[in-house]
């Protein structure tokens, strides 16, 4: 549950085959909700800021064992800003970089194909799929609030009605049961709820003492959002 860890396979970090920049770290995590032992990780260079150079984003790497072991998951040079896995089939995948490249692969993340490419700014932040609507992708920008795709990423649309259309995203959620209602948390705006998949939104800031957000997540059965602050500890709705 957290209270202890160890190390996994440090060597295949450290290894000069790898390819990976020179001090490459991990930036990301991202776990498949339906296949647990999945794990994909964002790799740049050290001192990276979110939006690395080609030079210095390592692309993916991914563990199909928990974490015990990584091997090269693709994306190489890309700069991954959010995954997005399907519940509805476990080998479909999205991929996104925060210059708004959309990347979609149809075998678990083996190869990926270029499905989409945005104006890179304002850059991507988050993104989340319909549990119940593969074609139905919901993204977070930073400095441009939210946008839908209806269609697989082929296409997007702007859907910030309710909150400040330069909102600063930092992460979405979900509810697993209704996906009707997602949350999305913003470094200058705190948390917003939609009730309609994500068309219309307003604020849900009640008792959240600092609304700089920089991660939400949902427990597994929907009942209770906890939102983590920039310097401001963690919070539950």
């Amino acid at each position: 549950g957290g209270l202890s860890w160890q190390a996994a396979d440090e060597s295949f970090f450290d290894s000069q085959s790898s390819g990976f920049p020179p001090g490459s770290i991990i930036k990301n995590f991202f776990f498949s909700p339906s296949v647990r032992d999945t794990v994909f990780a964002t790799i740049c260079g050290r001192g990276c800021p979110d939006s690395c150079p080609s030079e210095m984003a390592g692309g993916l790497v991914v563990s199909v064992d928990g974490g015990d072991t990584w091997a090269i998951g693709g994306l190489s040079g890309e700069s991954v800003a959010a995954i997005a896995f399907s519940e509805q089939d476990n080998a479909l995948f999205f991929a996104a970089t925060f210059d708004r490249k959309l990347y979609r692969s149809e075998n678990s993340g083996a190869s990926w194909d270029l499905v989409s490419e945005e104006d890179p700014q304002p850059s991507l932040a988050a993104m989340a799929i319909d549990p119940s609507n593969p074609d139905k992708l919901i993204a977070g920008l930073y400095g441009g609030a939210v946008v839908v795709s209806e269609d697989g990423g082929e296409t997007w649309q702007s859907s910030a009605s309710g909150m400040a259309p330069e909102s600063m995203m930092s992460s979405l959620a979900i509810d697993p049961n209704n996906p009707e209602v997602v949350y999305a948390g913003s470094y200058n705006g705190g948390v917003f709820v939609s009730q309609d998949g994500g068309a219309s939104w307003t604020a849900s800031n009640t008792g959240l003492l600092n609304r700089a957000v920089v991660s939400i997540a949902l427990s597994g059965d929907g009942g209770v959002l906890y939102a983590a602050t920039m310097g401001g500890g963690v919070f539950r709705l």
